[in-house]
């Protein structure tokens, strides 16, 4: 599935690429060496949109802490949580091994850039909280060169077999956020409500949220493009690219 807008404001500055994927840990190879082919397409996705930020001199990585919040990460909602970027894993690495104290979504993110060959400079960040907590702080800047990943799921409510089971409202939950990546409704995103969070599932909210405030401090989306729709483990996955054109002052 793929969906496009494109502005109609025309201009030759630098875009700032930002790729939206999946947090699953399905996506990280040691854990799941053997993806079925609903979870290749994925994962196949996923890498392909990551490749837009092959050129930038720094991705900034936004992750929700959401349901993959460690107990040993701090419990106080912030605006948002630097975090230390894990060392590189391999697959043949001990599967049962503790992670670094980062959430799932900051792992898959720096996976997939270290799957894509990026070298350059990575800063992590954790968003959790309400949407009235979630925001940028202003020392968080976007400049010419960088490039934004941003990591989290849908609900976890489709189906019977979800790990949430069946929540009425789930799919057309999905579908209205499927809807705003695809047309880079800012206002959308931050209009998601933190009971969704527990009545659905839904693990993305926090992440899209500090990157769509972000993104508004930063320009102007130019154009946006929904990569992909999956649900393989009856878990919404989202895989989107934007380009945002900065503003004169950024």
């Amino acid at each position: 599935m793929t969906a496009a807008v494109t502005s109609a404001e025309e201009g030759t500055a630098e875009t700032v690429p930002v790729v939206f994927v999946p947090a699953a840990p399905m996506m990280l190879a040691r854990l799941n060496p053997a993806p079925t082919a609903e979870q290749s397409a994925v994962i196949r996705a996923s890498l392909e949109a990551v490749q837009a930020l092959s050129g930038c001199r720094r991705v900034i990585l936004l992750a929700s802490a959401g349901m993959g919040l460690r107990p040993d990460m701090p419990t106080q909602p912030t605006v948002v949580q630097q975090v230390e970027l894990p060392p590189p894993r391999e697959p043949a690495d001990d599967p049962n091994a503790r992670d670094p104290a980062a959430p799932a979504a900051v792992l898959v993110g720096a996976e997939l850039l270290g799957r894509c060959g990026y070298g350059g400079r990575v800063a992590a960040f954790v968003a959790c909280g309400t949407p009235e907590q979630v925001g940028v702080a202003p020392s968080l800047t976007v400049t010419a060169g960088d490039g934004l990943l941003v990591v989290g799921d849908g609900t976890a409510t489709r189906h019977e077999k979800a790990p949430g089971h069946v929540v009425d409202g789930a799919v057309g939950l999905d579908r209205r956020i499927a809807s705003m990546l695809a047309s880079a409704d800012l206002d959308g995103l931050l209009g998601l409500s933190a009971d969704m969070d527990d009545r659905y599932l839904l693990d993305g909210r926090p992440a899209w949220q500090a990157a769509a405030h972000l993104i508004r401090r930063t320009g102007t989306v130019r154009e946006a493009r929904l990569l992909g729709f999956f649900d393989p483990q009856h878990v919404a996955y989202f895989v989107a690219e934007w380009s945002v054109a900065p503003s004169a002052d950024v």
